[in-house]
């Protein structure tokens, strides 16, 4: 693998790029090991190129509230003002709720039933 990541560079990628390619390589092959698909996890075993730091560009009072006013104008943009006025980073907190499907009605009456059976459980111990 190692091999291969340095060919990439030499073709031009950026570290930065064939450190994300052995990142998903990596999920990749632990989901084939957990599967049992594989014996072990040959990109763990492989070192890649460090990510390059990206330096933060902070947004002027002028342009905050700019976005802030275009955002309200644009279906879905309440999620650019959250993430404006709560600081979360975009591709942490914020998007990575966003893949994930909200619970159902069911689903939280479900939950809720096992937090009280549960602290029923506990009461019933003492």
């Amino acid at each position: 693998m190692e091999l291969a990541y340095g060919r990439l560079m030499e073709e031009g990628l950026s570290p930065s790029y064939v450190n994300a390619i052995h990142r998903s390589v990596g999920d990749c092959l632990r989901t084939a090991m957990k599967k049992s698909l594989m014996a072990r996890d040959i990109a763990a075993m492989a070192s890649a190129p460090s990510a390059a730091k990206s330096k933060p560009y902070v947004l002027t009072k002028d342009q905050f509230l700019s976005l802030i006013k275009a955002s309200r104008a644009e279906p879905g943009g309440i999620i650019i003002e959250t993430v404006l006025l709560t600081g979360m980073r975009i591709d942490v907190e914020a998007l990575s709720h966003a893949c994930q499907p909200w619970p159902s009605h069911e689903q939280h009456k479900a939950r809720a039933k096992e937090i009280q059976d549960r602290e029923r459980q506990e009461r019933d111990l003492v």
